[in-house]
């Protein structure tokens, strides 16, 4: 099934509020997972993002502790490059003054960066389950390899090469 996002498009037009972007947001967000979830072979048993940001608990598939780790690569290159410019760290996703919420609004348009990557990875086969490691409260974590695998991919993802005006420029890395 493909979604139409029409609806959701206009109401980004008319919002008058932050809150009804961030519920427009998590509606999309929702039909993005499950279009992502799609594309993860079934062996994964990947869960559904969405859940997860309903409960705080740890991830428990090998998929959403790959999305976990490279999030927070994504954050750090966030974070690195606003405090480069001498800003601050928070806005939009402001909850509370301990979150980097610039930072958080920054990375939305690179997810599918991450998302790409951790996809590169599930489809070649690289990641292996000795590249995880299973705490005493039941959540997965990546041991060193597998972090060492998902820095890699994440780095190939930034510095690819795109075409722009029929020249090869360096991509995302223009930004940071």
């Amino acid at each position: 099934m493909k979604y139409d996002i029409s609806d959701e498009l206009a109401k980004l037009r008319a919002v008058k509020s932050i809150r009804e972007i961030m519920g427009t947001e998590g509606t999309l967000a929702g039909k993005y997972w499950t279009e992502f979830s799609k594309a993860v072979p079934k062996e994964h048993d990947f869960c559904s993002r969405i859940d997860q940001y309903r409960k705080a608990m740890g991830s428990g598939d090998m998929v959403n502790t790959m999305l976990n780790y490279g999030y927070s690569l994504l954050e750090s290159e966030c974070l690195r490059a606003i405090n480069s410019v001498g800003l601050g760290s928070y806005f939009l996703h402001e909850m509370t003054p301990s979150k980097n919420s610039l930072a958080y609004d920054f990375q939305e348009p690179f997810r599918f960066l991450v998302d790409l990557a951790i996809i590169s990875l599930v489809e070649s086969g690289t990641m292996e389950s000795k590249d995880f490691i299973r705490t005493e409260n039941y959540n997965l974590r990546l041991k060193p390899t597998g972090a060492r695998k998902i820095v890699n991919e994440f780095s190939n993802m930034l510095n690819k090469k795109v075409s722009y005006q029929v020249k090869k420029v360096p991509g995302v890395m223009l930004f940071f």
